[in-house]
């Protein structure tokens, strides 16, 4: 497939799952640095207390294990484990050749990336101001606002992961069981699966409760490439001031209904940061985030 013309914009760009790349090869070809990449093996091996690694997030069991590591003067971060898969690194090439404000590195099951030398927006959150924290929320509004222009073939629309896969979204696969094996092909298939998961609270679902939420869902909604973790902790700021550097974490990211990255969003967010995300986010979703809140009430996802 030929370089797509700088002259595009996202909104021009429809991408087709067959454009993803399968091989490993393009991050190691065009590595610059004189010392060599560590390979999969040297990384499994290794304690890394002692041989120029921090470990930046480790969790030993189970489906969501992951170890974070990074490299500091190979200015490298490295994701491997269970949690981490192709989906992300395939997800970081599309941004990086389609999003530029959102460009990272790649990839594999070992998903290598350059490193951002900066700070969460989390570990910084109470010490920023109301016009500090509305800047960096206005940076980020063009970040989101490139994603959601990226298109999927008129004749072939789905709900899930780039490779035409299942959503990964953690929602579904803490409280799904068994979580999604296959993309959802309307947007109504998913707001009746997100109402199915109340199936075993009790008058679940003719109670009047539960219709008043799923009524508050358009099953006509448009579908958007969609972040679906725009947690504090993923936006990387800079130590001092308020240039955002990168959003990081984008394993769960896919295809969904334009109102998920704004209920996701608002779901996570501590009460500092959640009226900013009406600046971040440019559209909000009231109805649907209000019937969410509710639905969330019930305890239905964790």
């Amino acid at each position: 497939m030929q370089d797509t013309p700088p002259s595009l914009s996202p909104g021009d760009i429809v991408l087709n799952p067959e454009i993803l790349p399968t091989n490993s090869t393009t991050f190691f070809d065009n590595w610059p640095h004189a010392k060599p990449l560590p390979t999969p093996a040297q990384i499994r091996s290794s304690t890394f207390d002692s041989t120029g690694f921090e470990i930046l997030h480790h969790r030993e069991h189970g489906p969501y294990a992951q170890r974070v590591l990074r490299i500091p003067d190979l200015g490298l971060v490295i994701k491997h484990g269970p949690r981490t898969t192709v989906i992300e690194g395939q997800t970081l090439w599309l941004l990086g050749k389609y999003c530029t404000q959102c460009e990272h590195r790649r990839w594999e099951t070992f998903i290598y990336l350059s490193y951002i030398d900066g700070v969460s927006l989390d570990s910084r959150l109470s010490t920023l101001s109301d016009s500090e924290l509305k800047d960096i929320a206005g940076q980020v509004a063009p970040m989101i606002a490139s994603i959601r222009q990226l298109r999927q073939p008129c004749q072939d629309t789905f709900i899930g992961s780039p490779d035409r896969g299942p959503i990964r979204d953690q929602i579904w696969w803490s409280g799904y069981d068994p979580p999604p094996t296959a993309p959802f092909l309307s947007v109504k298939a998913f707001n009746d699966a997100l109402f199915a998961l109340a199936d075993r609270l009790p008058m679940f679902p003719d109670h009047e409760f539960f219709q008043t939420f799923r009524s508050s869902f358009s099953d006509t909604s448009l579908i958007r490439f969609t972040h679906t973790d725009l947690a504090t902790t993923n936006i990387i700021i800079s130590h001092s001031g308020t240039e955002v550097l990168g959003i990081i974490d984008w394993q769960e990211s896919g295809w969904y209904p334009e109102y998920w990255e704004y209920l996701k969003a608002k779901y996570t967010a501590p009460p500092e940061w959640y009226h900013y995300l009406d600046i971040a986010l440019q559209h909000p979703y009231v109805h649907e985030l209000e019937a969410f809140e509710s639905y969330d009430r019930t305890g239905i996802f964790f």
